[in-house]
């Protein structure tokens, strides 16, 4: 609906639209993969849409009417919904917002749109759900510390399921790596505190 309202103010043939769609689709996809499902900035999007199209020069309209082109041709071609998300402020992005210093730094994330029991039965393995009960460990750690903790804690409480540096898991190989992975997807951000 709210790309029909936008289509009127965009002076692009179908084709061209098309074209732009197509890139930020595939943009999507390779981050996707590339990343292990990282969020993409909106930033990026729009630059990408604008590196694209420069003879459209003064239409900010038109990222937001591609974009939303894009979210609705995903679940129909490919069976993935691209969703656009807030992300959270860090501690210093917070303090930094309170002085109207920071925005809210939107992104898009690609996720499955089939059910748990098909997703199950035709796409997880027993090693994605030993990855998934580590992240969820982890992020309880996180959670139930006020949604930060010092590294050393967070070891401290993995050492209590006898995950421990420089040991390899069976399950995960080394918890250093595993936890390195989630912060790669950004599941978890390191912050450096200084005192």
């Amino acid at each position: 609906a709210a790309a029909e309202e936008l289509a009127g103010t965009i002076s692009l043939t179908e084709e061209e639209v098309d074209k732009l769609v197509g890139i930020v689709m595939r943009h999507m996809l390779f981050k996707k993969t590339a990343t292990g499902g990282a969020p993409v900035a909106r930033s990026d999007l729009t630059k990408l849409i604008s590196d694209a199209q420069v003879k459209v020069k003064g239409n900010s309209r038109l990222s937001t009417y591609i974009l939303l082109k894009a979210q609705a041709q995903f679940p129909l071609l490919i069976g993935l919904e691209m969703r656009e998300l807030e992300r959270a402020k860090t501690q210093v992005q917070q303090k930094k917002a309170i002085a109207g210093e920071v925005a809210a730094q939107k992104c898009f994330v690609l996720r499955s749109l089939l059910t748990s029991n098909m997703r199950e039965q035709y796409v997880e393995t027993d090693d994605d759900k030993q990855q998934q009960a580590f992240l969820i460990a982890v992020l309880a750690c996180v959670h139930l510390s006020g949604g930060s903790i010092a590294e050393e804690d967070l070891w401290e409480h993995l050492g209590e399921l006898a995950l421990m540096k420089g040991m390899d898991h069976f399950a995960i190989g080394k918890p250093e790596d595993a936890v390195q992975r989630l912060i790669t997807k950004r599941y978890l951000q390191r912050e450096k505190v200084t005192e």
